[in-house]
């Protein structure tokens, strides 16, 4: 393995792992703070400004993501992916003092900041695909799947067990933690990676903020933020489905999101890659999408003797519906370029990934149930767009 594919993978792992020490702290620290009062009912106020603050990162990347993307087709890789680490250790550096300081406002200027510099997984997901073969491309999104789900795994791991530094409060001294780990990914990337770009400025794109996609790709998008709502339900909703629906404890929900990480880490890293040499990525979507509906109709219903066997299941379709879908998208990185093709993918699901809280709020209220029906529908609606209107790029001889 080459030394750029390590350190890019080296990145994403990082940059996943420091999203994931968040987990368990992010709560805490909007509980322990004192608010302003938008409801009467506390803790009503605090899930309202929590999804106020942390939500002004997706819509950040919404913007930029699509930008920072073009950016690295035009002047390359490397200075982009820097800039948006940077970012990533300004963002962190202040919200350890916005935790210290009790000040909501240095949090949200903290998250704008992450968010309007957050390019990281976009480009490195660009540069990985600027150096597989057109068919490799599958195989590589998803060892990048892969690590997703490992950086998952270890991040909560780190933050749930992070000690005291400097004397700060466990919660800050977490996201000392992240930003430690954000900073070394810097380095590394200053030091160590070597630009990916052999085509630099030769695909051009308009400049801006506001993302427009090439009318081509709109289904591609429209799909891919269709998928990203119903795993989002899903990933929101799962542990306090856990805790309600089956009883279990701290550490048995803890054990069913470790076997999650690890059973879609190998899919990812295993099924796909082998799976790659045998089936395009429209073809495995096509079988995959549906399946997973199904599975997210399983887990509603299924008897908790048999919750592992059914989550397995749900992991398989989900592993393969996550890495087909963006190599699927990623075809017409031969024609628009790598670097506007993730972003404008990235900026799309960030703000899907906004929406889904949403909908699950408004979905709950109709019966523990009713969650996993939404999922099924948005699911099979993103298979509907798949089978009708996206299809590879080919490029012309």
């Amino acid at each position: 393995m080459s030394r750029n594919k390590l350190v890019l993978l080296g990145i994403i792992l990082f940059d996943v792992m420091s999203l994931g020490i968040l987990i368990p702290v992010l709560p805490a620290i909007f509980n322990e703070m004192v608010l302003p009062v938008i409801s009467g009912n506390p803790q009503v106020n605090t899930v309202i400004w929590y999804s106020l603050v942390i939500g002004l990162h997706p819509i950040g990347a919404f913007f930029s993501a699509p930008y920072l993307g073009a950016l690295s087709d035009r002047v390359g890789r490397k200075w982009v992916l820097v800039v948006s680490l940077v970012g990533t250790v300004v963002g962190y550096s202040l919200s350890v003092i916005g935790v210290q300081a009790a000040s909501l406002l240095l949090l949200a200027i903290a998250r704008v900041i992450d968010g309007f510099t957050a390019g990281n997984i976009a480009v490195a997901r660009a540069s990985l695909l600027d150096i597989a073969p057109p068919e490799n491309r599958t195989q590589a999104l998803g060892v990048v799947g892969a690590l997703f789900g490992l950086g998952m795994l270890m991040g909560p791991l780190f933050g749930g067990l992070s000690w005291s530094v400097f004397g700060l409060s466990h919660s800050a001294s977490t996201l000392v933690i992240a930003t430690g780990i954000s900073l070394v990914s810097m380095l590394v990337t200053v030091f160590l990676f070597r630009e990916t770009n052999t085509e630099i400025g030769v695909v051009k794109h308009k400049m801006q903020l506001l993302p427009k996609p090439e009318s081509e790709l709109v289904p591609h998008i429209v799909a891919g933020v269709l998928y990203v709502v119903g795993f989002g339900i899903f990933t929101t909703y799962w542990a306090l489905y856990l805790y309600s629906h089956f009883g279990l404890d701290a550490k048995q929900v803890s054990y069913a999101f470790v076997f999650t990480g690890l059973f879609i880490a190998v899919t990812q890293g295993v099924v796909v890659r082998y799976l790659s040499h045998f089936a395009k990525p429209r073809k495995v979507l096509l079988s995959s999408l549906p399946l997973f509906a199904l599975a997210v109709l399983l887990l509603a219903v299924i008897p908790l003797p048999y919750l592992y066997p059914a989550l397995a299941w749900f992991c398989l379709w989900n592993g393969l519906s996550m890495a087909n879908r963006v190599s699927l998208i990623s075809s017409y990185g031969a024609k628009y370029g790598q670097g506007y093709i993730s972003g404008m993918d990235a900026s799309y699901t960030s703000l899907a990934a906004t929406a889904a809280p949403l909908l699950l709020g408004i979905s709950s209220f109709f019966g523990p149930q009713v969650p996993f029906i939404v999922i099924f529908i948005v699911v099979i609606s993103a298979w509907f767009v798949v089978h009708k209107y996206c299809f590879e790029y080919k490029v012309s001889a």
